[in-house]
């Protein structure tokens, strides 16, 4: 069975969108009515199966590929778009927000459409308007048609900062025209972002920052320093994580990677198990071997580290086997050890196992 005549699908709606208006063309009912006559299954089309979106572009005689970059595969404890895997709340279908003068751009009721860059959580703004998405009045609809209902567009806050970079990228990613050469280009969309999100909140609001607790400004507004540190590259995120780290409140040896990271070891060794978090993980884990007298056999972001690289004072005492007080002064004469150094400052320092450790031995033995 065809359709026709046919509505234009414009590749930046959701496929559940244009699905509910060309029900509405042909029946002057909702999306269930078309895909009921067409012998598809609802819940199916809903939750994007394979199945049913092929049925569907047959039907309607659209282009498959097409219809796949504009469907979001709904999961019981996850999702999925474009061969991504990401988190329900990262990209959601649900019509929940929307910028009123890009529906006035489209005409009437009927013609609206909803954009799948407003489903994602990081998107705040229309960039082509520079104004606040408006919130829905039913945020639980899966079309725009039935979440606005019968309620007046929303007047939208105009916004006067320049629209972050991230969004930019975002928008080209989606179109499909990143020409450029990223480190960025290999991860998926989440990755980016959500990595983006958690370097610009502690940088922005402290170790203890809770970015589901942010306001929608304040959201765009970490991702947006996020973005910036985190497109160039390694590099630069490891100036920032020196950053996190120095400016922690903790300041004992014996202090843990929560202490010193914040929220952002906390996500990425308890809450980003269902999603790879990409590189960060391992960024972040170098850095805390790189600062921190991690003992062999210990674990730190899912691997094993099996080679000692720092020292603390008590280690190095037990490792070259000279007690610690006299270990003290002999490190303040090697220069290891500032002269006026207290006693506590030496405990919470730590010394580069490669170089300290042949250097103590080659004048104990001398």
């Amino acid at each position: 069975m065809s359709l026709w005549p046919n509505l234009p699908f414009h590749p930046e709606e959701t496929l559940l969108s244009y699905a509910d208006r060309l029900s509405v063309f042909h029946t002057g009912r909702g999306a269930e009515r078309l895909l009921k006559d067409l012998g598809i299954n609802t819940e199916h089309f809903t939750a994007g199966r394979e199945e049913a979106v092929v049925a569907f572009t047959r039907a309607v005689e659209i282009p498959l590929k097409d219809a796949q970059q504009s469907s979001i595969r709904v999961f019981s404890r996850g999702a999925s778009f474009r061969d991504e895997n990401i988190s329900k709340s990262f990209l959601s279908p649900r019509a929940a927000r929307y910028c009123p003068y890009c529906l006035v751009e489209d005409g009437p009721r009927s013609d609206h459409r909803f954009r799948l860059i407003w489903g994602f959580r990081h998107v705040v703004r229309c960039d082509r308007h520079s104004c606040r998405l408006v919130v829905a009045p039913h945020v639980d609809e899966i079309n725009l048609r039935l979440a606005l209902g019968a309620a007046p567009l929303g007047e939208a806050e105009a916004v006067e900062t320049e629209a972050p970079e991230y969004l930019s990228w975002l928008r080209t990613r989606l179109d499909g025209l990143n020409c450029s050469s990223s480190w960025m280009d290999d991860q998926s969309l989440e990755q980016v972002l959500a990595a983006s999100e958690m370097l610009g909140g502690i940088l922005q609001h402290g170790h203890k920052v809770a970015p589901s607790k942010l306001t929608s400004a304040e959201t765009e507004e970490a991702t947006d320093i996020g973005f910036s540190i985190y497109s160039e590259g390694p590099e630069a995120i490891e100036e920032a994580l020196d950053t996190i780290r120095y400016t922690s409140p903790a300041k004992a040896v014996q202090a843990g990677p929560l202490a010193y990271y914040g929220q952002l070891f906390d996500w990425l060794d308890r809450r980003s198990n269902a999603i790879d978090p990409g590189p960060i993980r391992d960024l972040l884990r170098d850095h805390i071997v790189k600062h921190s007298a991690i003992e062999p056999g210990t674990k730190v972001l899912g691997l094993e580290i099996t080679e000692r690289r720092y020292h603390t004072l008590h280690s190095l005492s037990e490792t070259v086997g000279i007690a610690r007080p006299r270990l003290s002064r002999l490190l303040k004469k090697l220069g290891e050890i500032p002269a006026g150094a207290s006693e506590v400052e030496c405990g919470n320092m730590v010394f580069e196992a490669e170089k300290t450790v042949p250097l103590v031995r080659a004048v104990k033995t001398a």
